[in-house]
This record gives C-alpha cells, structure tokens and sequence, in this order.
C-alpha cells in the first residue's frame, strides 16, 4: 500500500505586537475612558502587560478596563493615569491633553475632601447625592470612605460640588484657610535675641496673599499650602523697619514658624525666630521652644488607616 504523501504544514508567524493593527481597531465600550487609554497606550509604544504592570493590576483586569467592559476604580484609574502619562482630567474626558499626572491619595483623604466641599457650598447628602445622580445610600458610603471611589462617580459627584476633579482626587492640595485673628512672637536681634515681642495680628487671606494688619503690616505669598515668604513691618515709624520673613505651615498644624531677616542700624544684616499661633499661649510656646530650648517643633506624622495599605 503506497503511503500518502504529508501535505505541507504552513510555517507559524513569529509573534509580534502589532501596532498598526491595533491602531484600525474601532472598540465599542462602556467605559468612556477605554479608548483614551487605548490610544494613549499605542501612542508610547508599550504593550498591555507593560501597562498593567507598571499599573500594579493584573493582565487580565487591565484588559477589561481598555475594553470598556468593566470601569476601574478611582485608586486604579490614578494608577493608570500615572503609568500612561496621562492626566486623570483627560482620563474622565474633563479637559484637553496635556495637563500634568498626579500622585495617589487614600480614599479617606478622597472621603473627607468630599465631605469638606459639601458642607462648604451648604448642601445635604440627598442634596449633593441627587445633584451627582447618585442614591442616597451610595453617595453616604463614599462620602464615609467605606467603599471606593470609581471615577464616574467621582467626576460626578466633582460636577456636583463645583470643585475640580484633580482636587478631589488629592493631585491638588486643598486650599488653606488661614483668615482671622493670629498670635505672633519674634526674636530680638543682636544684643536682644533674648527679646521676645508678641502681638496679636488681623491675616486676610486673598489667593494666594495673606495681607498682615493691625499695628504690624506685612505681605507674605503662600506656595503648597505650607510655604510663606513675603514680608513684615512693626507699628513703628522707623528706618529699615521692613524684614523679608520665611514661614512654614506644617501639614495638619494649626500653627506656623520660620526665620526673619533684616537690615539693622548699624548696617548688619540680622535675623531671628518668628512663630504664629491661633492662641496666645501657643505662640509663646513656640518661641522660647525655638529660642530659648533652641529646638524646632516636631510636627506629628500622621499616616493612612490599615485598611488603605497593601
């Protein structure tokens, strides 16, 4: 019996990602941001599971999401967004490209900013949750931080509070309200260092401007919500009396200190400790701690509850 002759097995192609290819692909999807991830994917030349990794996702998850077929959560749209170079505005379809990328915030910060704006601008929860179109119940567990943010919601509920999405990401600091009454204690210099002066002072905060008034008036410019530079003059009519002064507000603190700096008398330039406080008794605290102990404050670190770790 003659043996049939073994047709020809075709050769198998190398594998290979095919951009191009994926380019002509037109997805239909559920998730508004899928395609933008998509292209912006392509457009830096990496492939699926260099995205997902960089992502901390699995594959398999990150594919859905550039699929439409399941949207990703607020933390995990940030961490596309971060890996892709990609703003999470441009993500949520808010702005144009080229806005800056951002870093993660835990959802308590996310919660409480949330929170924060809502009682700011008057509204209830019903109020701020039927604005975002969201039930009431829904809208209460985020507002609580007890289930995470997706980022329809969280674009959502940003529209309904009228504040930026970035901010209620955490990618911009919040704004800090430093208006009212302070109390301010600055070292002497040269031959009375040992000199304390403390004032009550009147902050208007306008911007970014704090303007100093009653009896020492000063201008200081706060930059990341914790840096101050500007300067300070007594009630005194008095030569050379303005000084240039650096403040620094530590996260969380309800207080602010840092260093002055002058052109006394006799042509020296000098500088001394300066310290701000709502109360009184901080404010004295603070100076002769920096002073007279000759040591900084020690500002309290606070970190992220369990839940938000791993």
């Amino acid at each position: 019996m003659g043996r049939h002759p073994r047709s020809a097995q075709p050769r198998r192609a190398p594998l290979r990602l095919d951009l191009d290819h994926e380019r002509t692909h037109v997805s239909t999807t559920e998730w508004s941001g899928a395609d933008t991830v998509r292209t912006r994917r392509i457009e830096r030349g990496m492939t699926q599971a260099q995205v997902a990794k960089a992502a901390g996702v699995l594959l398999r998850q990150y594919q859905r999401y550039e699929k439409g077929e399941r949207e990703p959560s607020l933390s995990t749209a940030r961490a596309i967004a971060e890996a892709l170079d990609l703003p999470l505005s441009e993500l949520a379809g808010q702005i144009e490209p080229g806005a800056p990328t951002a870093a993660g915030t835990p959802s308590t910060a996310v919660a409480e900013t949330i929170q924060t704006r809502r009682r700011q601008i008057g509204l209830t929860q019903l109020a701020a949750a039927t604005a975002a179109g969201l039930p009431l119940e829904h809208y209460q567990r985020l507002e609580a931080g007890s289930e995470e943010l997706s980022l329809a919601a969280a674009t959502a509920i940003a529209t309904a509070l009228d504040m930026p999405l970035p901010v209620l990401a955490g990618i911009i600091p919040r704004p800090v309200d430093l208006n009212g009454q302070w109390w301010t204690s600055w070292q002497g210099a040269l031959d009375q260092t040992d000199t304390i002066d403390t004032h009550q002072v009147t902050v208007i905060h306008a911007g970014n401007r704090l303007l100093l008034d009653s009896g020492w008036r000063g201008e200081l410019q706060i930059s990341g919500n914790e840096v101050l530079i500007g300067w300070y003059r007594p009630a005194q009519t008095m030569t050379r009396t303005r000084a240039g002064v650096f403040l620094w507000l530590p996260a969380y603190e309800n207080y602010l200190y840092g260093r002055w700096t002058g052109v006394s008398a006799n042509n020296t330039v000098v500088s001394g400790w300066c310290a701000l406080a709502r109360e009184e008794g901080r404010a004295t605290e603070l100076i002769d701690t920096l002073v007279r102990d000759k040591t900084q404050p020690r500002p309290a670190l606070r970190l992220p509850g369990l839940s938000n770790w791993g």
